[in-house]
Formats: C-alpha cells, structure tokens, sequence
C-alpha cells in the first residue's frame, strides 16, 4: 500500500513538472520591445538616474546634468540641452555634446555656463541617448526646474 502511494505521488510530481511552462526573466538586463511599423527593436534601460539643476551667480547659468548607468553599460552619452527663457518661443542657447563615461563606473556629467542676455525666469530641456559600442542602449529627457535670475 505504501509502495503504491509513493508511485502515485511520483507520477503526479512528474506529471505536474511536465506540463507546466515556466517563464524565466532576466534581471540584469531588463528590456521592453518597442514597436516602429512592422520592426521590433529590442530598448534596453541601463540608466540608474539622471539629476538635473539649473542655477545662477549673477547673470551666469550654470547647467548641468548628471547621469548614472548600469557599470560598463554605455561608454557615452550623446545629448542636446536647450536654455529657454519662460515665455519666449525661441531657445537662448543649445549645446550638442558627445561625452565619454568616467572610466568603467558609469558616471558622466554634461556641465555648461552661458550668460543670459536678461533677467527672467529660465529652465532647460535635454534629449539624449546611451551609447555602448557606438549601438544605442537607452534613452532620456529631462527638464529642469524653473530658476529665477534677477
């Protein structure tokens, strides 16, 4: 009686095991499928964070953008930073910068200075992607907050 409860026990296991679909994700590289019309490209996020800040000594904007990634998973970062004044539609200076990563610890920093021509209130956009290998690897957009200069 006991030998035929352990062969039933046995064959439920077993036949549990083997129609059961297990689905396994890996978590150090996670990645969404973006759809473009019929293509699927495969987005994968390597940034921990992106900090941005705006402020001023003077009329002197200082802009910068600090960024973080998985260790050794972009060796540059490709961005556009656009200053706008509130209420204006045009930009007051853009930069475009191609900026290597520090070493292997997947820091990297967009720093600028400009001059504003006058008092207001100013904020900055930037768009940028994540290279490794020269293959895009991510993507962002930041806005910084609005900072008064008088």
């Amino acid at each position: 009686m006991l030998h035929k409860l352990k062969i039933i026990v046995i064959s439920i296991l077993l036949m549990a095991m083997f129609t059961t679909t297990c689905c396994f994700a890996d978590a150090s590289s996670p990645s969404v499928a973006i759809s473009y019309g019929d293509e699927l490209s495969p987005q994968y996020v390597v940034t921990r964070f992106i900090q941005s800040s705006l402020g001023f000594t003077g009329r002197q904007a200082c802009v910068d953008i600090y960024s973080e990634v998985d260790r050794g998973a972009a060796d540059r970062m490709k961005v556009t930073v656009t200053l706008k004044k509130v209420g204006s539609s045009t930009s007051v200076k853009t930069w475009t910068d191609q900026i290597r990563m520090v070493s292997d610890y997947g820091t990297v920093r967009f720093s600028e200075y400009y001059t504003v021509p006058s008092s207001g209130t100013y904020y900055f956009t930037a768009v940028g992607k994540m290279y490794r290998n020269n293959l895009v690897v991510d993507s962002f957009s930041v806005s910084s907050p609005q900072k008064v200069c008088s």
